[in-house]
């Protein structure tokens, strides 16, 4: 999941222009490239890793285990 400008960008389908000025951001601006990596990196790390995944499973069908 994409949260605008913290984990990555949103563009509209099929505006280029859109997703160029996206990529130009990044390509221009180390802090938030790097920022934008951290905070995707974090994201997924807390809530796509097989570990949380499957504990948010267990929790969701049995109660707090």
């Amino acid at each position: 999941m994409v949260i605008r400008d913290k984990t990555g960008f949103v563009f509209e389908k099929g505006q280029i222009s859109s997703l160029a000025e996206e990529l130009i951001k990044l390509m221009i601006n180390d802090e938030l490239r790097s920022e934008v990596g951290k905070n995707a990196r974090s994201w997924v790390q807390e809530n796509r890793t097989w570990k949380n995944v499957s504990a948010k499973f267990i929790n969701a069908a049995f109660g707090e285990v």
